[in-house]
């Protein structure tokens, strides 16, 4: 479940962004804005920032705990309850139960 949360949701960033670390600061890759491009295409820039500000701007783009952020996804969605229930028989798995809700 933990290898699929990951791959399904990724991270704030993914290992491939991250350039060099010497200790005291990061250097990663970003995109460029729009606004921030001087009329040229946007394109994958390089930043350094000191390990405490990444990490800062890092934070921010964590969930907070206890939020929601894969909502169902292929089988797993209501919308195919139908299918989930025929692979789950064909696969010899007991059918989901569905729990109540409370008052």
């Amino acid at each position: 479940m933990t290898y699929l949360a990951r791959y399904l949701r990724g991270g704030p960033i993914k290992n491939a962004r991250l350039v060099a670390w010497d200790g005291a600061r990061v250097t990663f890759t970003c995109r460029a804005r729009p606004e921030e491009a001087d009329g040229a295409r946007p394109g994958l820039q390089q930043m350094t920032l000191p390990v405490a500000d990444f990490l800062q701007r890092w934070l921010l783009h964590v969930p907070v705990p206890q939020t929601r952020t894969v909502r169902c996804y292929g089988l797993y969605h209501a919308t195919q309850s139908a299918t989930l229930a025929l692979c789950r028989a064909a696969l010899g798995q007991p059918p989901v139960v569905v729990p109540v809700g409370l008052d």
